[in-house]
This record gives structure tokens, sequence and C-alpha cells, in this order.
């Protein structure tokens, strides 16, 4: 007779569990990297700031100025117009086109270059023909310059926004740096965090093991009269402890692995496999000198770099600043050609002739009669500013060699105890060989067995653990140093599509 299972029988059957997926370290920085909507943010941010940049260099972009006008005029004419136009009345139409082009230097040059053409009839037009309305076509072709000789003199005002806006962009560039470290610290840390959980459960495993064939092998002895029963009860309450560790073990695994997700930005529901972390916490070698690790920290640490831009910031504030003090003294001067005929061809040939001139040279002052308290006031303000930035800048790096002193401090003193637990492992491992030897031969029994068992189980784990702290500590002196981009191929890089100006910024 053969026996089926019922339908819902194979439905009520819990799911076999998903295959754990490998998940390498650096694999996993880059994918939490490459998702977390933080940094995406901040990414935005940067390249909006690099786009301010090219925005302050189209100051100099040359601009093409165009207007044209239809214009009719008639009025009455007063005695002194009457008698010079030989009218009581002026009618006139007035067809107009300019054209030019205008834009800045960086010496602060403002120049326009340009044609004007009007065609002009009216009543006071004088022709040899029976049409009084005939029209005259009147060009001019030139250019003028505005060039300022005290205020706003030079590419050091006129770059001023320049300098500020990249700047602004190198800040932008050293927050991202900044938040890419603190979140590939973290991220790096819960990954030892899963390592660790990973182990202490195997860890936690093999102990209940241990404990299930000290259990089986004491109720051998007991039936063959070798052993009291009470070792039993021993054996049995050491191996519920184990199995109750074991299961803590695992729920402190799954909550290490939410945290992974996390960090990857998909919940348990996206990804519900397990993730196991493939790579485990190492010795690292020895960290370099103290003058070392200080001179990275002040090459690559993005708050140091951040606060230098921002003293140059205050630099090209304070040189705009004294640039302003001085008078406004500006060099106005024009040139160009007129032209008149009774086509825009004769018009235009009076221009190619060139005997029709016009310039003019002249200097414009413009002083503050109050002593220019905004510009003095602006002054001051900038010095100010400016030694704000140096102090802030002399705590960052007092902070820093503080701050590395502390953690090469910790990776020493972690050091020692991974040395330290080592030691214990070995002892504890040979303990627990030489009381299993005597329980074998009746001579101790299943606590001192379990104790020395759970002996080598904690110092196994505490060596484990100080790996993972000097994994930590590591993370903590690359973090300080501001290295560990560098170290793993992070670094944002500038986008020269959407750069803004000239290398020598």
């Amino acid at each position: 007779m053969s026996l089926t299972v019922p339908p819902a029988a194979v439905a009520d059957e819990p799911p076999a569990p998903l295959p754990a997926q490998d998940l390498g370290l650096r694999d996993y920085l880059q994918q939490v990297v490459d998702r977390n909507l933080g940094v995406i943010g901040q990414r935005l941010e940067h390249q909006a700031r690099v786009w301010q940049v090219r925005r302050e260099w189209a100051a100099f972009e040359p601009e093409l100025v165009t207007s044209a006008e239809h214009r009719r005029t008639e009025r009455e004419n007063n005695t002194e117009q009457a008698l010079n136009q030989s009218s009581s009345l002026f009618a006139e139409r007035r067809d107009g086109l300019k054209s030019g082009v205008e834009g800045l230097l960086p010496m602060g040059t403002q120049y326009r270059v340009g044609v004007t053409w009007d065609r002009i009839a009216n009543n006071l037009t004088r022709t040899t023909t029976a049409d009084r309305w005939e029209d005259e076509y009147q060009a001019f072709t030139g250019i003028s310059l505005t060039q300022p000789l005290l205020r706003n003199f030079g590419p050091q005002a006129t770059l001023a926004r320049i300098h500020m806006a990249a700047a602004d962009a190198e800040v932008a560039r050293q927050e991202l740096r900044k938040q890419l470290m603190a979140l590939v610290g973290r991220a790096e840390a819960a990954y030892w965090d899963t390592a660790y959980a990973q182990e202490d459960l195997a860890t936690r495993l093999e102990s209940a093991g241990r404990a299930e064939r000290i259990l089986r092998d004491n109720r051998e002895r007991v039936q063959a009269g070798k052993m009291s029963e009470l070792e039993i009860f021993e054996a049995e309450a050491g191996l519920a402890q184990r199995e109750a560790l074991a299961r803590e073990a695992e729920q402190n695994l799954a909550a290490a692995v939410n945290q992974l997700r996390t960090f990857l930005s998909a919940s348990c529901a996206e990804q519900p496999a397990p993730i196991r972390a493939t790579d485990t916490p190492e010795e690292s070698p020895t960290d370099g000198d103290r003058a070392a690790s200080l001179t990275r920290a002040m090459t690559l640490h993005p708050d140091y770099l951040a606060q230098r831009q921002t003293i140059e910031q205050e630099n090209v504030r304070l040189a705009f600043a004294r640039n302003q003090r001085w008078p406004q003294l500006d060099l106005v001067a024009s040139y160009g050609l007129n032209g008149l005929g009774d086509t825009t061809g004769g018009a235009a040939a009076d221009i190619s002739s060139s005997d029709f001139e016009a310039w003019s040279v002249a200097l414009e002052l413009r002083v503050p009669l109050g002593g220019g308290q905004r510009a003095r006031s602006e002054l001051e303000t900038a010095r100010l500013r400016k030694q704000k930035a140096i102090l802030e800048l002399k705590s960052i790096e007092v902070e820093l060699a503080n701050a590395l002193d502390t953690v090469r401090g910790r990776l020493q003193a972690v050091r020692g105890l991974i040395a330290g637990y080592g030691k214990v492992a070995e002892f504890r491992e040979k303990t627990l060989a030489a009381e299993m030897a005597r329980l074998d031969g009746g001579k101790s029994d299943s606590r001192k067995v379990l104790q020395a068992e759970q002996d080598l189980v904690e110092a196994r784990l505490m060596k484990l653990k100080s790996l993972v702290d000097l994994q930590k500590a590591r993370i903590d002196l690359e973090l300080t140093e501001g290295a560990i981009l560098e170290k793993l191929g992070f670094e944002p890089v500038l986008d020269d599509d959407a750069g803004g100006g000239p290398a020598s910024l």
C-alpha cells in the first residue's frame, strides 16, 4: 500500500532556506557608495557648485545686442525753428537699426563694437528731385571702451567672483569626501561586526556540538557504571546553556546582516537571501611614524582642506575689499566713422573713405563724500574674517594631531590584546585537552571539562573581537588621516564636462 501526502501538507512545509550571498568587503563598499541617497545628493550639490564656476566665467562671454526702431514725428516749429528750417511744421519718418558686440575683459575693460544705420525722411530733406520725402541714409561704426584705472582695475578685482565660486566648489568637494568617508567607515565597521557575528555563531555551534558529545559519552559511562548519573545532569545543563548562547549569536548575526542591508539601501523583503561576509579580520602591518601620519592628514583630511579653501576665499575677499577703497576713476574712450548718402551703399562708401572720424577721450571720477564708510567697513570685516579662518585652521591642526595620537595609541593597545588573547587561547586549548584526557581516565568531572571548554570559547572570541577592534581602529586612523577613500579608490573626481574655468584656478 502506498502512502500519498495531501497537497495541503506539502504547502504547510517551511520553504527551503535561501543560499547565502557571499559578499567581499570591496564589492560591498562599492555598492554602499553607489546606492547611498545622501552621497548621491551631495554629489549633485558638488556638481551644482562646479556649474556655478562656469556661470561666473560667463561674465566674459561677449553678447550680441541688436535693436530696431521705427519712429514718426510731427510737430509745430517755434519761431527759432521755423526761421532755421524755413517751415512752420516738422514731419519725419526714421527707421533705425543698431547692432553691436559688448563684453568685459579680465582687466576690467568694458567694450562695445558696433554699427548704427538710420533711414531718414523728413520735410527738410534737400533733393533735386520733385519728391521732397526722398530718403537719406546715415551710418556710424565704431568702438567704445571704459577702463577702470583704480577701483575695479585688473584681474584681481574682475576675477574675484570666479575665485570665490571655485573655492566654493572645492569646499563642496571636501564636504562630499567627508560624507563619503563617514559612510565608508561606518559601513566597513558594520561589515566586520557581521564577520564577528558569523564566527561567533560558528564557535557557539561548535561549542554546543562538543557539549553534546560530552553528554553522549557521559550516558555511555553511566550505563557502564563508570560515572555517576549526576554527570549527565551537568552535561545537559552545559548543552542547554550553549544552545541558548548559539540562539543569541544567531539573533546577533541576523541584526548585523540587516545592518548591512541598511547600508546597501535594501530591505529584507527586497533582498531576502542572507549575506555572508567572506573577508576575515587579520592583523594589519605597522602604521608608519607619527610625522608621516600627520603629513597625510594635512594633505588629505577634508576638514583641513576645506578650511584652507575658506582661507583662500577670505584672501580673495580681502584683496577685493582693498581694491574697493580706491575712488572710481575710469578712462572712457571712443572712436568711430560716420557715413551719409542717399543709398546704403553711399553711406557705406563714406565710412570706407575714413574721411569723417569721430573720437573722444574722457576721465570720469567718482568719490564718496563721506570718506568711503562702506568700503572701509568691508575691508575691516574681511581682515577679521581672515584672522578667524586662520585660527580655525590652527584649531583643526591641533585636533588632528591629538586624534592621531589617540588612535595610534589604541592601535598599539589592541595589538597587545591580540597577542595576549592568542596566548590565552593556546593555554585554554591545552587545558581542555588535559581535562578531556582526565575525564576519560575517570580523574575529572563534567563540570571541569565544560568550564575548560567555555574558557577556550571565550578566549577565542576575545581574540577575534580584538582583531575586529583592530580593524575598527585602523578605520579610525584612515578617517583621521583622510586616506580611507584614496586607499579604496573612492576619491570623487571632478567632472570636466561640467568644469568651470581654466586650470589656473
